[in-house]
C-alpha cells in the first residue's frame, strides 16, 4: 500500500502559464465545492475574483519500506478565489488562508 507522506507541491496556473508555486503549505483541504489553502506566504497575484487552475503533486511512499514509489498528480480547473483570510497568534506563524470555489 502507498501513502502520502509530505505536503503537496502546488502550482497555480492561468491558461497553462505558471503564476505561482506555493512552497509554504501549512494546510490543504479539498471539499466537493471548494479548496482551502493555508500557507505562510503572501501571494500578491492572488486577488479576489481570480480564475485559475491548481495543480497538486503528492509524493507516494510504500508503507513497509518507506521508499518513494512515485507521485500522484491532480489538477482542478477553473477555480475562483473568493476569500483571503489572515490569522496570527502568539504560538504559531502568521497564516494566509485562500478559499477557492470550484
Amino acid at each position: 500500500m502507498n501513502i502520502i507522506r509530505y505536503t503537496p507541491s502546488i502550482n497555480i496556473t492561468i491558461d497553462n502559464q505558471l503564476i505561482k508555486s506555493i512552497n509554504t503549505i501549512q494546510e490543504f483541504y479539498e471539499y466537493e465545492d471548494r479548496i482551502i489553502l493555508k500557507c505562510a506566504e503572501d501571494v500578491p497575484e492572488f486577488k479576489r475574483g481570480l480564475i485559475c487552475d491548481l495543480d497538486c503533486e503528492f509524493e507516494l511512499y510504500d508503507t513497509n519500506s518507506c521508499e518513494k514509489t512515485g507521485t500522484r498528480k491532480d489538477s482542478v480547473k477553473n477555480l475562483v478565489l473568493v476569500y483571503i483570510n489572515k490569522s496570527s497568534d502568539m504560538e504559531s506563524a502568521t497564516q494566509f488562508e485562500y478559499t477557492f470555489y470550484k
